[in-house]
């Protein structure tokens, strides 16, 4: 505060900020939110100055306070904070050994947000355009990352499937497919999070993504078969 010139001062407390919202994220969630605001209005302030860098972390930095929002009223803005970082993603994809990574894994999570705004066409799109990142990716990776992020993903891509499954306006065997399609991804999402586990990599936050992917698995495991 006493030396608002200070650039790198300013980077540190941006990143303070987002310490902050990663403490709170799991246990109060409003509070968290307030934290990562304040560090994403902070980056883009400092933005000018560090370039392609602020690009990042503005992204990382959205994509931290969308997880944060969950309330049905939230959706229009997780979606906009999910669509920008998005578009970073895309800028940056070539860029660092993780580029393609991150937007395979922005393309996820705006197939999410997509089926949460009721866009099922948009959902589909979203997780279409993940879908070729899969061969670049292997679950047998040694790197946590890739497994936790396709482990996220396959549970996305079977989350669209469920909702074309559901879909009354199509015909019954697109639907039957639809639903085989669910079950397998939501069974490859179930694998991932076992092989993370096996590498002791368990947290309680994957845990629950585990949980999670189990119960809807089981969950459409116990839809009838449609003729």
């Amino acid at each position: 505060k006493a030396d608002s010139t200070n650039a790198q001062a300013q980077f540190d407390l941006a990143l303070a900020y987002t310490s902050m919202g990663d403490a709170f994220r799991q246990s109060n969630r409003d509070i968290a939110s307030a934290w990562y605001r304040k560090s994403i209005a902070l980056t883009k302030q400092l933005s000018p100055l560090y370039g392609l860098g602020a690009r990042h972390l503005i992204a990382i930095r959205n994509e931290a306070l969308a997880e944060v929002l969950v309330k049905n009223e939230d959706a229009p803005e997780r979606l906009r904070l999910l669509e920008e970082a998005n578009l970073a993603r895309q800028e940056l994809a070539g860029t660092s050994p993780h580029g393609l990574l991150h937007l395979m894994r922005s393309y996820c999570k705006l197939s999410d947000a997509e089926l949460a705004m009721g866009d099922f066409e948009m959902a589909r799109h979203y997780a279409n355009a993940a879908l070729p990142f899969f061969d670049k990716f292997d679950a047998a990776s040694p790197s946590l990352l890739v497994l936790r992020d396709l482990g996220f993903c396959y549970e996305s891509e079977g989350a669209a499937q469920h909702r074309i499954a559901m879909d009354l306006e199509l015909s019954p065997a697109e639907r039957l497919t639809a639903q085989a399609e669910s079950l397998r991804w939501y069974a490859k999402s179930a694998e991932t999070w076992s092989t993370w586990n096996k590498r002791g990599a368990a947290t309680p936050e994957s845990e629950r993504a585990r949980h999670r992917v189990e119960n809807l698995l089981t969950a459409a495991r116990a839809i009838p078969q449609r003729q």
